[in-house]
């Protein structure tokens, strides 16, 4: 729909344009040139003064006329005679002379001369046909008013309160439009300069988009510190709990692998009041969201006001309706993953670890509870000490996976596929 009206606008603009050019450029041949008619690529055009061709040409009808061009019998001209252009059709083609009459007529008119002839009639915009145009035009109008009643009468007359309040608290002019690449999902640093009307917040996609906005102007572009990569990871494993291990929850937002920030001021960081009230409206999958995107436009502040307001939502969460509405939590987990990839340096293998350690730490967990009933504390404790040292070895894996070195020269490998070292040139086994 957003494409249909923007090449609606794009189609209105031109032909004003085109419209206001094509009055301005005849008033100049006319007025200032003083001739009797505009020429434009070959054609030009006049205003039907009479009926006498009534049933082809109508009186106040627009003819397009090529100009000098060949014409023969039943063809219709534009000649001039006196101080008058007459348009009648051909009834003859004499050697020098051309013979006409209007098609009500009924005696030929006086021999032309082809030097008078200015072209042949090509085009007729009918008045009658431009008329039941616009009317037809109206009518489509008036019933898309009477389609749109509520909406029309709340935004122009009415003027939704919260509208207001929302344009007159937000701090930033949005004049830019957020583009999402519809492969990966990241935000594109290009945007439109066309103006956006600020949202009322409705939804949750009007108010990812809006905070999109706010994130985009505020940043020249995307890019991804190593610290902001750290805190991906975590939201990936935060949102991988949530999935397959919820009793771990409290734990992981104990623990986290950075530390808060709380010198900072939330108008500053545009977390206006406006979006902090919204927030707390939206479900799990946007508070996840908003924490990758902050961090993929470096808006460390934005992602601590907003870690803050998700960890009270879950700390309140008495029913767990909040943390169980893991609907759309994987695409959460695929935005990460192509974050990390297209933006990052780090590989998908370290978030697939990620995942397993989640399952294997749920294992374990499940394991105790049910072998404590059956088995003796000592066995219980020498098979969860089994189950541990995998884990270690897991991440030990992964961990030199991730970062391999070249035995010659001891530079790391960016790729453990790699068969020869990219610094010496040495060759990897």
């Amino acid at each position: 729909m957003k494409v249909i009206k923007k090449v609606f606008k794009y189609l209105a603009y031109s032909l004003l344009s085109i419209l206001v050019l094509f009055s301005i450029y005849t008033v100049i041949a006319t007025k200032v040139f003083k001739q009797d008619y505009v020429k434009i690529l070959g054609h030009t055009y006049f205003v039907v003064a009479s009926g006498s061709m009534s049933g082809t040409i109508e009186l106040n009808d627009i003819i397009v006329v090529k100009l000098n061009d060949s014409y023969e019998k039943d063809d219709i001209i534009t000649f001039k005679k006196d101080d008058s252009y007459i348009t009648h059709r051909v009834v003859r083609v004499e050697e020098e002379k051309v013979i006409t009459r209007g098609d009500t007529n009924n005696l030929e008119d006086d021999p032309v001369s082809k030097k008078d002839v200015v072209g042949r009639v090509v085009f007729v915009i009918s008045m009658f046909n431009l008329l039941k145009l616009a009317i037809l035009v109206v009518f489509i109008v008036i019933i898309v008013i009477v389609a749109n009643f509520d909406k029309i009468f709340n935004k122009y007359i009415v003027k939704d309160k919260k509208k207001v309040k929302a344009k007159n608290k937000t701090p930033l002019e949005f004049t830019q439009k957020i583009k999402i690449d519809k492969n990966s999902g990241i935000p594109l640093i290009d945007g439109q300069n066309d103006d956006v009307e600020v949202l009322e917040l409705d939804d949750e996609k009007e108010f990812l988009n809006l905070v999109l906005k706010m994130l985009k102007i505020k940043n020249k572009g995307l890019k991804l510190t190593k610290e902001g990569s750290l805190k991906l990871k975590y939201v990936y494993e935060l949102t991988t709990i949530i999935m397959l291990d919820p009793v771990e929850l409290n734990n992981c937002l104990k623990n986290t692998p950075f530390d808060e920030l709380y010198n900072y001021d939330f108008e500053d960081i545009s977390f206006t009041k406006n979006i902090q009230d919204k927030l707390y409206e939206m479900p799990l999958y946007i508070y996840l969201k908003l924490l990758s995107y902050s961090l993929l436009y470096d808006e460390n502040e934005f992602f601590d006001a907003v870690f803050k307001v998700l960890k009270y939502r879950i700390k309140i969460d008495r029913d767990q309706k909040f943390i169980k509405d893991t609907k759309k939590l994987t695409e959460v987990l695929s935005l990460i993953e192509k974050i990390i990839i297209n933006v990052g340096h780090e590989e998908d293998f370290e978030l697939r670890g990620i995942r397993e350690k989640v399952k294997i730490n749920k294992a374990i967990r499940n394991i105790k509870l049910e072998e404590t009933k059956n088995l003796k504390l000592h066995e219980t404790s020498t098979l969860i000490t089994i189950t541990k040292e995998m884990v270690q070895k897991h991440e030990e894996k992964i961990q030199v996976k991730s970062k391999p070195n070249c035995p010659h020269c001891g530079g790391k490998i960016p790729n453990p596929t790699f068969k020869r070292c990219p610094h010496c040139g040495g060759e990897i086994k």
